[in-house]
């Protein structure tokens, strides 16, 4: 995605593509493996607004960088991160912090496998962010395709992005600018790589 502007302009473009490597019909993607290279993300509050902290997940329930099967970790966080259990309404939806020596240079970001169908996707991207969501808030349940029924944790999101609010953080040093001034070229590349094994 790109975007010019003649005038000082706020810009955070996401991309929100729900993922099943089972395929649409599978159910939910607890089964699946989920790996980010970031252990890091940018705290919010109690309505997933960033408060301007970047917070160190390491060894957590909310750090995927080693990767991990998602269901155990949903299950550990209604206990071990009860208010981002309840803001989340039981799932993540978390903006996960890349290195800074990858922000601007496309660098993977994640890595999804499906044991089952043996497919496994990969994302680079050279955003500052990824926006990780586990379809939590598809309750109840909408029809899709061919009459499918989407339901809580029916699919995954991986939305490679500027930090959110960074717009209302612009005195955050920690927080990358989200203003696109005359003269400058906003770039946005996200790529998904696909495998089977």
């Amino acid at each position: 995605m790109e975007a010019v502007s003649d005038t000082a302009t706020p810009i955070n473009m996401a991309h929100h593509t729900y993922w099943n490597l089972g395929g649409h019909t599978s159910g939910s993607i607890l089964g699946h493996h989920v790996k980010l290279t970031s252990n890091r993300l940018t705290a919010t509050d109690d309505t997933l607004i960033p408060t301007g902290e970047i917070r160190d997940v390491s060894s957590t329930c909310l750090d995927l960088s080693g990767g991990s099967i998602l269901e155990p970790l949903i299950k550990r966080m209604e206990s071990e991160e009860p208010d981002a259990w309840k803001a989340t309404n039981g799932g993540f939806d978390f903006n996960y912090v890349v290195d800074a020596s990858g922000w601007g240079k496309l660098v993977p970001v994640a890595t999804v496998h499906e044991p089952t169908s043996g497919r496994t996707m990969e994302v680079l991207s050279n955003q500052p962010g990824l926006q990780f969501y586990t379809a939590s808030w598809l309750t109840p349940a909408i029809t899709g395709k061919s009459g499918a029924s989407y339901d809580q944790y029916g699919g995954l999101c991986l939305e490679t992005q500027n930090f959110p609010d960074a717009i209302n953080k612009e005195e955050n040093a920690a927080f990358p600018s989200a203003i696109l001034r005359p003269g400058e070229v906003y770039s946005h590349v996200m790529v998904h790589k696909f495998s089977t094994k």
